[in-house]
């Protein structure tokens, strides 16, 4: 997967909307998805870098590397989806959340990631080994107001 190719170390809230765009819309082609991936994936991203600028822009740190900011866009949609009982989405947007992880674990030499990226990878990491039901809470989300 070359949606995180190497570039530096600070990522942008534009390159994280095309990563997850890429990933959705090889589910839209494939029918797997419906709705548009761009709006879909700026959506994901503007929502959870509005619940927590400082950390996004680099005010309180390291500025986040992309691949994690789609990741936990990601899970954050993830999340929502769940409340809102919308398991299309869900499932959507937990199958890109996992290539993005596979990805990372996969190639992990390749990025250089701040410790602010592995919290935020682990956080959304979490949503896998947690049930449906209990998705919308949880403590390492709380961590970071999201």
């Amino acid at each position: 997967m070359d949606l995180f190719e190497a570039k530096g170390s600070a990522g942008t809230s534009a390159e994280a909307v095309t990563a997850i765009e890429s990933l959705l819309d090889q589910q839209l082609r494939i029918g797997l998805l419906q709705g548009d991936p761009k709006t879909l994936a700026s959506q994901l991203v503007t929502q959870v870098w509005a619940q927590k600028p400082e950390l996004f822009e680099g005010r309180i740190g390291p500025k986040p590397h992309r691949v994690a900011i789609a990741a936990i866009a990601l899970a954050a949609g993830t999340r929502l989806e769940a409340y809102r009982n919308n398991e299309a989405l869900r499932s959507s947007y937990t199958f890109a959340l996992g290539l993005i992880l596979d990805e990372v674990a996969s190639n992990a030499h390749v990025y250089a990631l701040h410790p602010v990226d592995h919290q935020l990878l682990d956080a959304a990491a979490a949503t896998f080994a947690e049930p449906a039901g209990e998705l919308q809470l949880s403590p390492l989300f709380e961590s970071f107001g999201l």
